[in-house]
């Protein structure tokens, strides 16, 4: 719900609406994978993924590209590594 609503802030239909909901849910991920909840991390994985895909290059100083390859290595390799994000300058 709360990705919801940060979408919606930022223009749910609006592809920086999108992509923002797509980082809270590969953050979610994250927290499910944390906890054991390996279903959930990869539905959410799933859905972030697509959510992020909405954008390409650099946005809003993210990698796009580079950020879901790290979050899908760290999903299929578990080995307790989680993604970080880092701003492109």
């Amino acid at each position: 719900m709360q990705a919801r609503l940060v979408g919606m802030a930022a223009g749910q239909e609006t592809v920086l609406g999108q992509f923002i909901q797509g980082l809270i849910q590969l953050a979610a991920a994250q927290l499910k994978r944390f906890i054991g909840q390996v279903r959930g991390a990869k539905m959410l994985t799933e859905s972030g993924i697509a959510k992020l895909s909405v954008a390409e290059g650099i946005f809003i100083g993210v990698e796009v590209a580079s950020i879901i390859a790290e979050v899908e290595r760290c999903l299929q390799e578990d080995r307790g590594e989680y993604p970080q994000i880092r701003l492109a300058c």
